[in-house]
């Protein structure tokens, strides 16, 4: 009596299933096991070389047979590449590399079908054509090998026992698996010769450091090898900032740690650089200013620029001319610096309490003039297309997160303007002014700056006539 069980592929509800069978799917098969990918190869660069890379960036690359195993949950498969400096370093968070191409074996339904009770299956080694019949080779978890070769309008699949030999042609002697697999499948299965991957790691020159790749099917993964590399070059003592064409002033101490071979001041195009003028010292690790050495140190400079051209000073000027619209202190996108009509000037003069950009934004060609009375905290890059400009005046503070790699326009500080304390650059389009202090807090020490400034004399010629100042000439002519 009693009902029978389930045969293996038979139809099934919850335990009906005969042992060792269980029920998946609706149907009597083996239960599930855990399959491990095959292991990543790390190909370059080899192991304990040198590289060249003038811009501190490598590309690490590895070969992978696009065997995943098998997960048991669904396919989430991916690459995790982790770095560490040499030898003792912290690994780092994983870099996501996902692979080329989704399992080939999803494409093929009937063959893994029929082969359940020996999967996973996973792509060999085993070149293309290696028969003489265009075929694919494969194998299950037992490592058994199978090819699969097409016709005209569908494959066969046979599960290899010696009879096909190399260059020879025929199948005779192997096991048929099926002849009606799709051309899909087939087209689906790599050549066998491995996939090859690459990430780009960008370090630091004169520094050595440790790489590895793990092959992850979200429920088991395995490691390649561990390698080293040297990245060649000599590394900075410190973390050092440069400006691009304009002039860099300061009324106390201007510091850099310019390595050996760059300038504090480069030159863009065919211009001359910038004038570097410090009240006190100028540092620069003994590298020259510029190409063309223009400097001044040590000379005092005139507190007028804090004293009569701060912040009270420029909204007094803008006041006397328009009434700025007061706006949200928490700006998430441009249309809260522009919702508002602007004024017949075509600028948008906005003014707000201490606020923060919490978002990157992109005013295109619009032209903003933001009064903050307070200190602003910028948490996301600011962009805007070549007619546009945004000029943002605080009275306090105005603070970069460290996360933030880019703004663009003119920035100016009744206080001072903090960078940021991070090991990611910064780059800065426009003038940036910090009448307490400029604070360069970037730590990213590298061959290239930790912070950099580049002068666009067109923000200049475009800024608002409330905002520009006219210098008079006067002199008394004989009747």
């Amino acid at each position: 009596g009693g009902n029978p069980c389930g045969a293996q592929y038979s139809s099934c509800a919850f335990d009906s299933c005969c042992s060792p069978y269980i029920c998946k799917a609706g149907r009597c098969d083996v239960a599930c096991s855990y399959d491990p990918p095959d292991k990543p190869d790390l190909t370059s660069p080899g192991d304990n070389s040198t590289v060249s890379s003038p811009v501190d960036s490598v590309d690490l690359r590895w070969s992978f047979t696009n065997g995943w195993g098998n997960s048991c949950t669904g396919a989430d498969e991916k690459f995790k590449v982790y770095t560490r400096l040499s030898p003792n370093g912290n690994w780092s968070t994983p870099a996501i590399v996902l692979p080329a191409s989704p399992t080939p074996f999803d494409s093929c339904p009937l063959t893994v079908g029929l082969l359940s009770a020996v999967s996973p299956l996973a792509i060999t080694d085993l070149s293309l054509n290696w028969g003489g019949l265009q075929e694919k080779w494969f194998v299950d978890k037992n490592n058994s090998d199978y090819y699969i070769y097409p016709l005209a309008s569908r494959a066969k699949v046979y599960k290899w026992q010696g009879g096909l030999q190399a260059g020879g042609g025929s199948p005779q002697g192997d096991k048929l698996i099926t002849k009606v697999e799709t051309l899909d499948c087939y087209n689906a299965i790599p050549k066998g010769s491995p996939t090859t991957y690459s990430w780009s790691f960008s370090g630091s020159a004169g520094q050595k450091y440790d790489w590895r790749v793990r092959a992850d099917n979200g429920s088991a993964g395995i490691n390649s090898d561990t390698w080293s590399f040297t990245i060649s070059g000599t590394q900075p003592l410190e973390a050092w900032w440069q400006a691009q064409g304009g002039d860099v002033t300061a009324v106390a101490d201007i510091n850099s740690a310019v390595p050996s071979g760059q300038y504090l001041i480069t030159a863009p195009d065919s211009n001359p650089p910038g004038v570097a003028v410090a009240g006190g010292t100028l540092t620069t690790n003994n590298q020259p200013a510029s190409s063309i050495g223009w400097k001044v140190a040590n000379t005092p400079l005139s507190s007028q620029l804090a004293s009569t051209y701060n912040y009270t000073y420029l909204k007094n000027r803008i006041k006397a001319v328009v009434d700025p619209v007061t706006i949200s202190n928490s700006i998430s996108s441009a249309a809260q610096l522009t919702s508002s009509p602007p004024a017949s000037d075509g600028v948008y003069y906005v003014t707000s309490p201490d606020a923060t950009v919490t978002a990157n934004i992109n005013l295109g060609n619009a032209k903003i003039v933001w009064l903050v009375e307070g200190n602003l905290n910028i948490n996301g890059a600011i962009d805007f297309a070549a007619q546009g400009l945004v000029v943002i005046i605080a009275s306090g503070n105005i603070t970069i997160d460290p996360d933030v790699t880019a703004l663009k326009g003119i920035y100016i500080a009744g206080g001072t303007v903090n960078t940021g304390t991070g090991n990611i650059a910064l780059q800065i389009d426009g003038s940036v002014v910090g009448l307490v202090n400029v604070n360069l807090q970037r730590q990213k020490v590298a061959a290239t700056p930790a912070e950099t400034f580049v002068f666009h004399p067109e923000m200049i010629v475009n800024l608002p006539s409330t905002l520009r100042r006219q210098n008079l000439l006067w002199q008394e002519v004989a009747p």
